[in-house]
């Protein structure tokens, strides 16, 4: 039911255990540096909004709630 031919089922199990270790490891590595990756662009994103064409950071004018 696993694979088609057993042998090659129970290879890839025993392969599978043998490197759950480093599996588990290389997984959060991964969605780590993702993450990691994702906060720096939206920060950065961020960052630059508040910032006009020659780097100087400038207060965002509210709009105004006479109508």
């Amino acid at each position: 039911m696993c694979c088609v031919e057993r042998y090659y089922c129970a290879w890839y199990m025993r392969w599978i255990v043998a490197n759950l270790q480093k599996i588990i490891i290389l997984f959060v590595v991964s969605v780590y540096i993702f993450f990691l990756i994702y906060y720096v662009a939206t920060s950065m994103g961020r960052k630059r909004k508040n910032e006009d064409f020659s780097g100087n950071e400038y207060e965002a004018i509210p709009e105004s709630d006479d109508e």
